[in-house]
């Protein structure tokens, strides 16, 4: 049993689209009514500490950001979690000292807390979505998904930008577009569109067209819809190579 020192009121969470609890592998972040809270492996500011208990993620706990949270998660076996504040963009965690790429997020040997790059063109006020898996840290703005990560196959296809943020193709060519929910898995992302498209990308990925697991690396395939009504919410899960599981 873990105890926060505010508590969760549901009338009061934060209304930016953010997750009330997003649990990595060891470790996790949950938002109170007031803030955002850290706890377990590498989680700590400085990445290569643990916190035993919820740590209030703010500036006067060593997490440097400027600005108001907007969004925050965490991802991976042994922790990169990131910020998205009204002042920027940051990453921190010890699974920047990890030798395998799936054990990391993006391609940063930095575990203190630092900021990094937005992806070129696109500013904190556009994103309405930011979320994160082994292999990659994505953001959905103007309802376009951008990508970083370790992982080739999830960056959606295309070529990096100067800031190494890859935006998000259609297996048919261009941008995929107008984008309301993602998730994101080692094996595969998931996202579905304002006119109820459903798509998929990745190493392991299905159709929805009870066709077998299949490799989408060049860009996200349109997948058959599972009903015709807009979803609430999506998910994702599954096991390294095995499949995406969606929900």
């Amino acid at each position: 049993m873990v105890f926060f020192p505010i508590s969760v009121s549901a009338a009061n969470l934060f209304t930016s689209g953010t997750e009330i609890f997003i649990c990595a592998y060891h470790s996790s972040i949950v938002a109170t009514k007031d803030n955002f809270f850290a706890f377990g492996e590498g989680i700590s500011a400085t990445g290569g500490a643990h916190n035993p208990s919820p740590v209030d993620l703010s500036p006067a706990n060593g997490y440097n950001f400027t600005g108001d949270i907007l969004f925050a998660t965490d991802a991976t076996h042994d922790t990169q979690a990131f910020i998205l504040s009204t002042g920027g963009l940051y990453v921190w965690g010890n699974a920047a000292n990890e030798g395998a790429a799936d054990q990391k997020v993006i391609a940063d040997n930095n575990e203190d807390f630092h900021e990094i790059n937005m992806p070129v063109g696109v500013a904190i006020s556009d994103v309405t979505y930011l979320t994160a898996s082994n292999g990659g840290v994505f953001l959905v703005a103007n309802g376009k998904v951008y990508a970083q990560g370790t992982s080739t196959n999830l960056m959606g296809g295309g070529s990096a930008d100067t800031s190494g943020w890859y935006t998000v193709q259609k297996s048919t060519g261009g941008d995929l577009t107008n984008v309301v929910f993602l998730k994101a898995h080692f094996d595969g992302a998931f996202a579905v569109t304002s006119t109820n498209e459903y798509y998929t990308w990745g190493d392991a990925v299905y159709l929805g067209d009870n066709s077998p697991v299949q490799s989408v690396t060049t860009g996200a395939e349109l997948m058959t819809p599972p009903f015709a009504d807009s979803p609430s919410m999506i998910a994702v899960t599954g096991y390294y190579g095995n499949g995406v599981s969606y929900y």
